[in-house]
């Protein structure tokens, strides 16, 4: 079972990574000399061992959950039929009530004398 709705990550938190990915993770000084690849392209690898491989993979895990895509459409689909129902239901009402509104006979004017 699994937790959509469960997102461990503030906005801060979120910020903060943003900021170690910019100034750290594509800095020069963190580029593996023996094969050139910088932090970043080596935490998307999964091939570090630290604090932000751990980060990453919970991330992973989050964004990558296995939701099954033909359930996610079919949810949307029911809710967009329950919509249209709705709508219909609404139009037929409002046409009913104009149907039963009273009628003017030919011949005369319609205005009410007291």
């Amino acid at each position: 079972s699994f937790d959509m709705l469960n997102n461990q990550f503030t906005d801060e938190r979120v910020k903060e990574i943003m900021t170690w990915r910019a100034e750290k993770g594509h800095a020069y000084s963190g580029v593996d000399k023996t094969t050139g690849s910088t932090l970043v392209e080596r935490l998307c690898n999964q091939t570090l061992w630290s604090f932000e491989q751990e980060e990453y993979d919970l991330m992973y895990q989050y964004l990558f959950q296995p939701m099954p895509g033909w359930s996610l459409t079919v949810l949307a689909l029911c809710l967009w039929a329950l919509t249209l129902a709705v709508e219909f239901r609404s139009v037929f009402e409002q046409g009913m009530a104009i149907l039963q509104l009273p009628n003017v006979p030919a011949g005369e004017s319609g205005v009410v004398q007291s």
